[in-house]
C-alpha cells in the first residue's frame, strides 16, 4: 500500500546522488513535492507506535521541503538522508497490513470471522493501547476473545465434545448448544477448559479479568460491578489475549 513511496523516496535519492538537475523526467526540486502528496494523508495512528513520532516530524520536513522556493545544493544530503528515514518509517505502516499483527489466529478456521478477528485485534493493537482508551481495549479484548472460543469450540474435532461437556449451559429442555448463540463467555472458557482446548491456569485468569466484560459496555453495570477499567485491567485483558492466542497456536492443527 506504501511500497509507491518507498520508491520515490528511493528515486528522491537516486536524483540527489546522481547530481543532475532531474531524474526519470522529474527535477530534484519536484521530487519534495512527490512525495508530499502522497503522505500527506497518512495518519501517525496508521502506523507502528514507536514510529509515530519520527513519521509526524518526517511528514512535516517534507511538508516544508514541498513549499520551499529554493534550496542549496549543501542542503541536498540532509534531504536524502530524510528520504532514506522516511522510507524505513514506511517499513513500519501497519493499516491493512496483516504482516505486522503480532498474532495471526492461523488457529481460526472461519474465514469471514477471522478477517473480522484480525480487524479487531489491528485496531486494538495499534490504537486502542497506544492511546490509553482502556475500557475500550477491555471490551475489544473481550470480544474478541469471545470470537476466539467460539470458533475453536465450533470446529468439526470439538463441536460434539462441547455440546456433551458437563459444563455446557442448560435451560429447561435440555442443553443449549453452542451454535445457537447463546453461550456466554464464561461458558466457553469452562467448555473449553473441560475438553482440554485451555489449561486451566490460562482460564482462570481469563476468568478473573473478563468475566462481566460486557458490563462495562454500560456505565450503570460499571458502576454497579465496582471493578475498574484502568491501564492495569486494559494490560491484564490484553495479556489474557495474547496468551490465549499463544497457546491455541502452539497447538498441533
Amino acid at each position: 500500500m506504501v511500497s509507491h513511496i518507498k520508491k520515490l523516496c528511493n528515486s528522491y535519492c537516486l536524483a540527489i546522488d546522481s547530481g543532475k538537475n532531474e531524474h526519470e523526467g522529474v527535477s530534484t526540486f519536484d521530487w519534495p513535492k512527490l512525495i508530499y502528496s502522497e503522505i500527506k494523508d497518512l495518519r501517525a495512528a496508521d502506523f507502528e507506535p514507536h514510529t509515530r513520532y519520527d513519521f509526524v516530524l518526517l511528514k512535516a520536513n517534507f511538508h516544508k521541503l514541498a513549499n520551499k522556493g529554493s534550496f542549496s545544493h549543501n542542503e541536498l544530503p540532509s534531504f536524502s538522508r530524510a528520504a532514506r528515514a522516511l522510507e524505513g518509517v514506511l517499513d513500519n505502516y501497519a493499516k491493512g497490513g496483516e504482516y505486522l499483527l503480532p498474532q495471526k489466529f492461523d488457529f481460526i478456521h472461519d474465514d469471514e470471522l477471522k478477517k473480522i478477528i484480525q480487524r479487531d485485534y489491528r485496531e486494538l493493537h495499534f490504537i486502542l493501547m497506544p492511546d490509553e482508551a482502556w475500557k475500550s481495549a477491555v471490551v475489544m479484548c473481550g470480544s474478541i476473545i469471545e470470537s476466539i472460543l467460539y470458533d475453536v469450540l465450533s470446529q468439526i474435532n470439538n463441536i460434539n465434545k462441547a455440546n456433551s461437556s458437563r459444563k455446557a449451559p442448560k435451560n429447561n429442555s435440555g442443553i443449549i448448544e453452542i451454535n445457537s448463540g447463546k453461550w456466554k463467555l464464561i461458558n466457553l472458557i469452562e467448555v473449553a477448559v473441560d475438553i482440554g482446548v485451555l489449561p486451566a491456569q490460562r482460564a482462570a485468569s481469563i476468568d478473573q479479568v473478563l468475566r462481566d466484560y460486557r458490563n462495562f459496555v454500560h456505565p450503570q453495570k460499571e458502576i454497579k460491578s465496582k471493578h475498574p477499567c484502568t491501564e492495569a485491567e486494559a494490560y491484564m485483558a490484553k495479556g489474557c489475549l495474547d496468551g490465549v492466542c499463544n497457546h491455541l497456536s502452539s497447538l498441533p492443527s
